[in-house]
């Protein structure tokens, strides 16, 4: 198993003295340090997916009120999605078992941007 690595960071810092030089420089450094790019793609991802989802809630407004759908049409959609969620659970599940992450990542983007 690997280090997390920004654990290290916060055992490895050196003690610091109030009052002292390095006090302010070490404080620039560290208040620079937490955003990372690890940092900046989960909260890019995580961004992406909670908008992603929120689209699933106003899917049934759009329906109703721009394409005059009918509590049937809609119920239908949605059933649609839950059904097509539970048959590709299964799948996704074996293709990233069987498949590095990068390229189920890969793959399910696509899938994602041609199903838009």
């Amino acid at each position: 198993m690997r280090a997390n690595e920004s654990l290290r960071l916060v055992v490895s810092r050196p003690s610091l003295r109030p009052g002292s030089t390095t006090d302010a420089v070490v404080h620039a450094t560290a208040a620079a340090s937490w955003l990372t790019l690890d940092l900046a793609r989960v909260l890019g991802a995580a961004s992406v997916w909670g908008f992603a989802f929120s689209t699933f809630y106003l899917l049934p407004k759009f329906l109703a009120q721009e394409l005059a759908a009918g509590p049937s049409e809609i119920g239908l959609v949605v059933g649609v999605f839950s059904v097509a969620t539970v048959a590709a659970t299964p799948l996704a599940g074996w293709v990233v078992d069987r498949f590095p992450r990068r390229f189920a990542i890969a793959v399910g983007s696509a899938v994602m941007a041609i199903a838009a």
